[in-house]
């Protein structure tokens, strides 16, 4: 098998609602609605942006972690307004070890929709066959329950805590790890 490379990302997944694709700079303008609402970033270990100047100063890090060739940064785009309404991120990119981490967020307009539930395990999928990857992991915050239900019901087995293990607007936080391998998920339509 080989390894993985920059053209094995995955580019872009449809489901009926939403279109997953690689973040492009003009996406900086949904997201600040997005990731300006305190509550959705409640649990994410970045600030809550006030300016557009704040997208623009994530955007050049996530440019700069995407120039490694070891994450990726999509969007989430609503069929219908054709609108980023939220991120997702898979970094942490081992092609020998065959694994990477996913992070996500969705505007609060859009929570309890399922949207999640629909865009994740097609998204995931498709990254375990273009990375060849063994395995996708998440970390959350102990207090997002929602996370913790979202992650369960797509095959993810919580396999711990981690105590203190972030330091993050002003407090320390434990975050859960999960884990979902390659041959697992099948009721979930993952793998």
């Amino acid at each position: 098998m080989s390894e993985a490379s920059a053209t094995n990302w995955p580019v872009r997944v449809e489901t009926a609602r939403l279109v997953v694709r690689p973040l492009a700079d003009h996406d900086i303008d949904d997201l600040v609605d997005v990731i300006g609402d305190d509550e959705v970033t409640a649990y994410l270990p970045y600030v809550t942006w006030r300016t557009r100047e704040d997208g623009d100063a994530w955007l050049a890090r996530i440019r700069a972690l995407e120039a490694d060739d070891r994450a990726r940064q999509y969007v989430f785009v609503d069929r219908e307004s054709q609108r980023a309404i939220g991120v997702l991120v898979l970094f942490q990119h081992d092609p020998v070890s065959r694994r990477a981490e996913i992070g996500y967020a969705i505007g609060r307009a859009h929570w309890r929709r399922g949207l999640m539930r629909e865009a994740l395990p097609v998204f995931i999928e498709r990254a375990f066959a273009d990375l060849e990857l063994m395995r996708i992991q998440a970390f959350a915050d102990a207090r997002n329950e929602a996370s913790h239900r979202l992650l369960l019901g797509l095959g993810f087995s919580h396999e711990g805590t981690l105590r203190r293990n972030v330091f993050f607007k002003g407090e320390w936080a434990d975050s859960r790890v999960y884990g979902l391998l390659r041959d697992e998920g099948r009721t979930t339509g993952v793998g």
